[in-house]
């Protein structure tokens, strides 16, 4: 399995997200030339949450970037993580995008 090369300079949409009553800001992309999201790229940043859950955060972020880089559809990742956990509802949250 080969991961995806992502250009030096990419857009991304960002959106909101609330998870246990605490609000994030997700960016997903890269947006290609054609105005199309990719999500191959997923960061989030929340308010006074913590470095704890940063870690956590940026870890979730990171695994489910690399994941979609590698090819694993994001339906699969929202099948196994569930709804109950971060990873799940970032998922749930960048699955939304799409309309």
């Amino acid at each position: 399995m080969k991961r995806c090369d992502l250009p030096n300079r990419r857009g991304c949409i960002t959106t909101d997200m609330v998870y246990e009553g605490r609000k994030y800001l997700v960016s997903v992309g890269p947006v290609n030339e054609e105005g199309a999201l990719s999500k191959l790229e997923i960061f989030a940043k929340g308010a006074k949450s913590g470095s704890t859950m940063e870690g956590v955060i940026n870890a979730c972020c990171i695994l489910i970037s690399l994941a979609l880089q590698m090819g694993v559809p994001l339906s699969y990742l929202a099948d196994r993580l569930g709804d109950e956990s971060f990873a799940g509802a970032l998922v749930k949250t960048i699955e939304a995008l799409d309309g």
